[in-house]
C-alpha cells in the first residue's frame, strides 16, 4: 500500500517485507539496468523537499519509499491511511546485508567522515561472515569529483550501495548518476548509518525507541541536529492542518 504525506509517496511495508523485496530485485537485476532505488524519508526530509526540488524529485521517483520516522506513521494514521509502523532504513539495510552475506553478496559504503566508511565496512564484515566489501569512500568530494565517484562504484558492481551522506545530498547523488551507476543492484539512502556501523554513534536505547523519541536521542547525541527542531514542529502543524481542512470540507459537503 502506498500513501502520500505532504505530497511525498510512502510505502506501507515492514522491514522484513522491504528487505525481501530489495533482495529479490538485486538478484533479478539486469547488468545494464540502473539500480533499484530506495529512499528513507522522515519528517525533516519531507519538509526540506518543499524547498529543494532535487530532493523532492528523488523522493517522487524512488522505487521504494520507507517511512523512516514515527512522525510519518502518526501523520498517516491521522489521515486515515495507517502504515504498519516505522520502517527504518538502517534496520532494513541490515536485513538485506544479512541475506547478502549468506550468498557472498557485496556491499559498497559511501559517505561519512574520512575513515568511517572503512570502519563501518570492517565491523559489518565481522558481524556478517561471508559479506563481500566491494569498496568504501567517504562523502567528502565536490561536484567535480562526483561523476568519478559514481563511475568507481559502478566498476565495483556492488549488490547493495549504501549512500550515507544525508537526505538531500545522498538523494541527489543517486538520481543525478542513475545511468553511471548501472550494474549496481540497489542504492539505498541511509543518512548516518555509516556512523552507527562504525561505532562512532550509538543507535537510540530501547527506552527512547519505545516512547517514540528516537529523534530526541539523535539530537542529544549530535546537538547540531537541534537546528531541525523547528521543521519537526512545522511538519506536525502542516499534517494536522491538512487533515483538519479535509475533514471540514467533508463535513460541509455532508451538510449540503
Amino acid at each position: 500500500m502506498r500513501t502520500e504525506i505532504l505530497g511525498i509517496p510512502v510505502d506501507g511495508i515492514t522491514e522484513n517485507e522491504a528487505s525481501a523485496l530489495i533482495f529479490d530485485r538485486i538478484n533479478g537485476r539486469s547488468p545494464d539496468a540502473p539500480p533499484y532505488c530506495v529512499v528513507t524519508p522522515n519528517p525533516l526530509m519531507i519538509m526540506e523537499s518543499r524547498k529543494n526540488s532535487a530532493l523532492r524529485n528523488g523522493l517522487l521517483l524512488a522505487d521504494l519509499s520507507l517511512p523512516d520516522g514515527n512522525g510519518l506513521v502518526s501523520a498517516a494514521k491521522r489521515a486515515g491511511t495507517p502504515l504498519p509502523g516505522r520502517t527504518t532504513g538502517i534496520g532494513t539495510a541490515e536485513k538485506v546485508i544479512e541475506k547478502l552475506a549468506e550468498t557472498k553478496g557485496s556491499v559498497y559504503i559511501l559517505g561519512a567522515l574520512p575513515g568511517r566508511a572503512d570502519e563501518a565496512a570492517g565491523r559489518l564484515a565481522a558481524r556478517f561472515p561471508g559479506l563481500v566489501i566491494a569498496g568504501t569512500r567517504d562523502g567528502y568530494f565536490d561536484a567535480a569529483a562526483e561523476k568519478a565517484a559514481a563511475a568507481e562504484i559502478s566498476r565495483a558492481h556492488p549488490d547493495l550501495l549504501c549512500v550515507c551522506m544525508g537526505g538531500a545530498r545522498q538523494t541527489s547523488f543517486v538520481f543525478d548518476n542513475l545511468k553511471t551507476l548501472s550494474g549496481v543492484g540497489c542504492a539505498m539512502g541511509l543518512g548516518g548509518s555509516a556512523d552507527v556501523w562504525s561505532g562512532k554513534i550509538r543507535r537510540a536505547p530501547r527506552f527512547f525507541i519505545k516512547i517514540r523519541a528516537e529523534w530526541l536521542w539523535r539530537m542529544l547525541a549530535e546537538p547540531r541536529r537541534f537546528s531541525g527542531l523547528g521543521k519537526l514542529i512545522a511538519f506536525r502543524i502542516l499534517t494536522r492542518r491538512r487533515l483538519f481542512g479535509r475533514k471540514k470540507r467533508e463535513n460541509t459537503g455532508a451538510i449540503q
